[in-house]
């Protein structure tokens, strides 16, 4: 009895740790959106002249 109990907690586990690492591989990865030097790419979503000044 507890040798069965001890295959379905370890089934279990490894289920639990087998579906974390498959939702952790989904997960989209960190885009920079400043360089930390200048405003390189951005867009004037204001769309007014004197937004930046």
């Amino acid at each position: 009895m507890t040798s069965i109990r001890t295959k379905l907690l370890l089934l279990y586990t490894s289920l639990i740790f087998s579906a974390a690492v498959i939702r952790a591989a989904d997960i989209p990865h960190w885009v920079d959106l400043f360089n930390g030097k200048d405003l390189t790419g951005w867009v004037d979503v204001n769309t007014s002249p004197d937004t930046w000044q």
